[in-house]
């Protein structure tokens, strides 16, 4: 996998950063950059948009933070064709089915449960990033 990949890791927790981190270093990916909230991750997201700033290859998203949802970075992206055309991996600790569903509906690439491991995740990443 190329080593000039670059990762927007949307993550609250400390240990999930490092274990996401550390999964895609294993894949050779270096460039990860972790926003402070879902806030920040948006409006990272809106001055690619705005700006022409160079887009994130994939985003890794959790869906459950404290006094956020991920689901308002996912109402964006939908909104603004530009943004669709960066893949999304939804990375949540718990995925219902109505969570699922939704995640379907708003277009994401795949959602990966955090209670199966890093290689779930490393698996999703390689079949979204490598060449076809």
């Amino acid at each position: 996998m190329p080593n000039d990949i670059r990762i927007l890791l949307v993550e609250d927790t400390p240990e999930k950063v490092r274990e996401g981190i550390a999964a895609l270093a294993e894949l050779g990916i270096t460039q990860v950059e972790v926003p402070q909230s879902i806030a920040h991750a948006i409006e990272s997201l809106r001055l690619v948009d705005e700006s022409g700033a160079a887009a994130p290859d994939l985003v890794l998203l959790d869906l459950n933070f404290n006094r956020e949802s991920g689901f308002e970075l996912l109402r964006d992206w939908r909104g603004n064709p530009r943004l669709r055309q960066i893949p999304i991996i939804v990375w949540t600790e718990v995925s219902t089915e109505l969570e699922r569903n939704i995640c379907k509906y708003f277009g994401v690439n795949q959602v990966v449960s955090k209670q199966d491991g890093p290689e779930f995740l490393k698996n999703a990443v390689q079949a979204l990033l490598s060449p076809k």
